[in-house]
């Protein structure tokens, strides 16, 4: 399809209008614009203007070089004699251009010297080269004037007058030799234009190689157009040298294949291959450097040998822009479509060259698309790399944001645990020497004050933490709405009376009891926004609200209110941010982490809903949600032990606990002081036990005592939790086995499901917790006295 586009452009003059060295012109030919004077010459080999008497020529296509077999010796230097006999139908002033005569003539009307470029003769040392177009312009004494050319060349491989002959009026010929000049004066300029604006580009920014590339790649080609076709740079410079121009003409061809390489591997590297760029480099690199010593003779030697290389290179970047369109490369089409353009044009020239097809000069043309193609395709890579850096640059700002928050965190985390952690390690001093009983009361009420105040921001921070990486998951099962909520209340209750606060609860009564959901989600809610109400309420009443949405049963709005300090309205929009706390409390009056309502929001969501917020300085605030909560179609069901437990250990130190009948309990745990202080709350509710550092001494253990339940812990040295569990089974246990661990995630409990094991209980665990695990494997005695939980 190019290769038709392009010789689309090539202007027609029809028939060969010369015949037998004659050409009729009459003027409505010569009115239609100019013709040109191709066909069948006259032409005298070894012969000078002033030897054609008694001389028989031979018929000559022109243009086209002469044959060597004309010549009395086969040469690549020769001369001769062209001849061409007008029949015009009236004499007006007139001109001729010839596009290129190899390499030096003069030119005669009726045997009178009209014009020469160069020095035309019959050896070396009388010529001047010069194949630059050139124009004559002259008025015939008749209307059968005979034009005759002498031309001679000793300085190329090739000889004759090889491009277009044109015959027109003056006027023409001037337009003519405008436009032909006008174009490749275009692609020149324009050429000229990329590779400075290119070059500084790639001055300013030196990390995108690509500007480089199409810098140095326009570069060479517009030294190629300025030196070929029409020559604008002898235009330009009338003295410019033949030698330096037709040395400059072959060491760009031979540069320009390994230069389009280059750029198209600084565009897509992934598809073009360095080696091939470097190859391509040093083989068009010492054919450049041959072509500035060598004779021009035995350089133009040397085109059929690269053309062979040009077109492999030209193979190759077509494979990589083939490769590259095909991966959704930015401006691959662009430059697929410039590169089909120059190689069409390439194919012509070459046809031209080999007189195999004989049409004008087409590469500049061709070069005008590519670089319009390769403009476009660099500036879709550099406003992609701009995009990309300004992506990177939002990124790293991000990151810069987060790494602050993350050390304002730390710092502030720091300060959250030292705090519980001094209260833990003085009173722990204080407790091994103080005698009198009633400050021991005291310091233990302390100690575990700071002990539950450390385990909540440890558990915030892993809850954070698995929110952040998705492992949260939402887990629906029947519970009672009334048990979770009276239960959440009672918790929170007596803190809120040492502040002097009222803690109501009021719950819509129409409500279905027992729901499906996620309870456990929904209660560490409502513990973070009760907690946070009475940490920010000084007096007042804090109130938990919980209805039926109107016009939908199954949609349930919980609501906090609180008469605290209150948000003033710029603090809104961050209240749900991560460690929104530490950077509005600087005087660090209220303890936390700032991450309670971050992880309150994202739970919510989990379970269908959106936390809200309304607050007014000074009046408090109020949060609240709504869940798409469905009834349980069994309202009868009865309570799960995980309900009845979660229960107790709220009422720590209820009548109803009661001591065991000396059981027997296993302990399997490596840590000596996990195992010593389990071993004394189940002494003091009456079980016996039997303690082992490993997984290989629990199996051990077996063979002198079979207990009634094992305590397990999942992470050990040499035999974990899941092998021991196994070796157990293996060895004949079949009774209850307990997972005990401080890894709580989804995928573990998964496993811990898996591996076969009766129950769960997460470290660190309250002595009620323990307590309520262990009822439901052994039978309290309810005969004896209540458990103690101190």
């Amino acid at each position: 399809m190019l290769l038709i586009v392009l010789i689309s452009w090539i202007p027609l003059s029809g028939a060969p209008l010369v015949k037998d060295g004659r050409a009729q012109i009459d003027q409505k030919s010569l009115m239609e614009g100019p013709v040109q004077l191709h066909g069948l010459w006259d032409f005298f080999p070894d012969a000078t203007p002033d030897q054609l008497e008694d001389r028989v020529p031979v018929r000559q296509f022109v243009f086209g070089t002469w044959p060597e077999d004309a010549f009395s010796e086969v040469s690549d230097h020769q001369y001769g004699t062209y001849r061409v006999q007008l029949e015009l139908d009236r004499v007006q002033p007139m001109a001729l251009r010839f596009t290129e005569i190899m390499t030096e003539s003069c030119v005669y009307l009726d045997s009178q010297l009209l014009q020469c470029q160069g020095r035309p003769g019959k050896s070396r040392e009388e010529t001047r080269p010069s194949t630059t177009p050139f124009t004559v312009f002259f008025t015939p004494t008749n209307r059968h004037p005979v034009i005759t050319i002498f031309v001679s060349n000793f300085h190329h491989r090739k000889g004759g007058i090889f491009g277009a002959v044109s015959l027109g009026t003056p006027q023409q010929i001037n337009q003519l030799d405008r436009q032909r000049m006008s174009r490749y004066l275009l692609v020149a300029g324009a050429l000229m234009l990329t590779t400075l604006y290119f070059g500084v580009m790639a001055g300013i920014d030196r990390n995108n190689p690509t500007n480089l590339a199409l810098s140095i790649f326009s570069l060479i080609v517009m030294v190629r157009i300025l030196t070929s076709g029409e020559k604008p740079i002898v235009a330009l410079f009338p003295e410019f040298p033949y030698d330096v121009y037709i040395r400059l003409q072959y060491i760009t061809f031979y540069l320009s294949i390994a230069a389009a390489l280059h750029h198209l591997y600084s565009l897509f590297p992934q598809e073009a291959r360095r080696t091939m760029v470097a190859v391509f480099y040093g083989v068009s690199g010492t054919f450049a450097i041959f072509a500035v010593f060598a004779s021009p003779t035995f350089i133009s030697r040397t085109l059929g040998i690269y053309t062979a290389i040009f077109f492999a290179g030209a193979a190759y970047c077509l494979v990589v822009l083939i490769n590259a369109l095909r991966r959704r490369r930015s401006g691959s089409i662009f430059l697929l479509v410039g590169m089909l353009a120059l190689l069409t044009a390439s194919i012509v020239d070459f046809l031209r060259v080999y007189e195999i097809l004989l049409v004008p000069y087409l590469v500049g043309d061709a070069i005008l698309i590519l670089i319009v193609c390769q403009a476009i395709a660099t500036s879709l890579k550099t406003n992609q790399m701009h995009r990309s850096v300004a992506e990177l640059q939002l990124e790293r700002d991000l990151a810069d944001a987060a790494a602050r928050n993350n050390r304002d965190f730390l710092s502030r985390m720091s300060h959250e645990l030292r705090t519980p952690l001094h209260s833990i390690i003085h009173i722990g001093h204080l407790l091994r020497e103080e005698q009198d009983p009633e400050r021991t009361s005291s310091y233990v009420q302390t100690l575990q004050s700071a002990s539950d105040h450390l385990l909540t921001l440890v558990n915030d921070v892993l809850d954070f933490n698995r929110l952040a990486q998705g492992k949260l998951r939402y887990q629906e099962g029947s519970y009672s709405l009334r048990m979770l909520l009276h239960r959440v209340v009672l918790i929170h209750r007596e803190r809120a009376s040492g502040r002097g606060l009222l803690l109501e609860l009021h719950i819509e009564d129409d409500l279905p009891d027992r729901l499906l959901g996620d309870s456990h989600r929904i209660s560490q809610v409502l513990h973070n926004l009760l907690g946070n109400a009475i940490k920010f309420t000084d007096s007042g009443f804090i109130r938990l609200d919980v209805t039926a949405l109107r016009g939908n049963k199954n949609q349930i709005r919980f609501s906090v209110q609180d008469t605290g300090i209150g948000l003033e309205p710029e603090q809104l929009p961050q209240i749900f941010e991560s460690y929104f706390q530490a950077g509005f409390q600087p005087d660090r009056k209220h303890e936390g982490t700032g991450l309670g309502l971050a992880i309150c929001k994202e739970l919510v969501h989990l379970m269908g809903g959106e936390l809200q917020v309304q607050s007014n300085p000074g009046e408090g605030s109020r949060f609240w949600f709504d869940l798409p909560l469905s009834p349980d179609p069994n309202p009868v069901r009865a309570l799960e032990m995980s309900e009845i437990s979660q229960a107790m250990s709220a009422v720590q130190g209820a009548p109803s606990s009661r001591n065991f009948r000396r059981e027997m309990i296993f302990i399997v745990d490596d840590n000596p002081d996990n195992r010593l202080l389990t071993g004394r709350f189940l002494e003091r509710w009456n079980l016996r036990h039997m303690e082992a550092a490993s997984g290989v001494e629990a199996v051990a253990l077996l063979e002198q005592a079979y207990p009634h339940l094992v305590l397990l812990d999942l992470h050990m040295p040499d035999m974990d939790g899941f092998a021991t569990i196994a070796a157990l089974r293996d060895s004949g246990y079949t009774g209850p086995v307990i997972a005990a661990t401080a890894d709580v995630s989804n995928e573990t409990r998964i496993r811990i499901d898996a591996a076969g094991f009766d129950g769960f209980i997460g470290k660190p665990f309250s002595p009620g917790n323990f307590y309520q695990v262990l009822s439901g494997y052994l039978r309290p005695d309810r005969a004896d006295s209540t458990a103690d939980f101190s």
